[in-house]
């Protein structure tokens, strides 16, 4: 028992250490893009006799350098997270996964919950290592969609975008639901619906949204609950 959960703490802290250099290494990409995106708009009307813009490129430029040498230790150690990773896992499914030999070793306080899975299979006509031809069977295994993970923690440079304008719009709408619900199909439209609830939550203003609100800042200004009363100043 002390060497399965071993072995389970040292697979949970890969997981977790790869994680977390995946998510240092995607807020570098983001925030260069960011510097990428001013550098490119300076150039448009960037003025070599105006010291003010002068200076404010090569800040950019040193920006985006410190960037690129960060993005490059983060990518070696995202990396050597992989590796450690990949020696752990054959490992670990080797000798414990088989339920037969390890079940009574499970947390008893852990459910365990048993998926569906489609099948397909298929004779296959393959020649052996004797040089020998021989009929075998090839089996294809999907898992249910719901042990497909692709859910991304971080909100990309894009989403804040998008979830930007929502929140604008949604105030603009002062509390008539018609304006309020075209706001949030446009969010869906781009997102859907599931990724577009994760972006109003992770990147929402600080203003109350209700009087009532537990979230919002009681010093700021409450959004306007009606076009009749509300402020609607951009």
């Amino acid at each position: 028992m002390p060497q399965f959960q071993d072995a389970q703490q040292k697979l949970a802290d890969a997981r977790a250490a790869q994680e977390s250099a995946k998510r240092e290494l995607f807020q570098t990409g983001e925030e260069l893009k960011r510097v990428g995106t001013a550098l490119e708009q300076s150039q448009r009307w960037f003025n070599p006799d105006n010291r003010q813009a002068v200076v404010e490129r090569r800040e950019l430029e040193r920006r985006k350098e410190t960037l690129e040498g960060l993005q490059r230790g983060q990518q070696s150690v995202f990396q050597r997270a992989n590796a450690q990773l990949s020696e752990l896992l054959p490992g670990f499914w080797e000798t414990w996964t088989d339920p037969r030999q390890h079940a009574g070793q499970m947390d008893d306080g852990i459910p365990v919950t048993l998926f569906p899975l489609r099948l397909e299979t298929r004779f296959k006509t393959v020649t052996s290592d004797a040089g020998q031809q021989q009929q075998q069977l090839w089996v294809r295994i999907y898992p249910d969609e719901c042990l497909i993970d692709t859910f991304e923690e971080l909100v990309s440079e894009t989403e804040l975008y998008s979830g930007r304008i929502f929140w604008r719009e949604y105030f603009r709408a002062a509390g008539v639901e018609e304006d309020e619900r075209a706001a949030w199909r446009g969010l869906v439209a781009s997102h859907g619906s599931g990724r577009a609830t994760w972006i109003i939550k992770k990147f929402r203003p600080l203003n109350p949204l209700t009087p009532d609100d537990p979230d919002g800042d009681p010093a700021l200004d409450l959004k306007p609950q009606s076009k009749v009363t509300g402020d609607l100043r951009k």
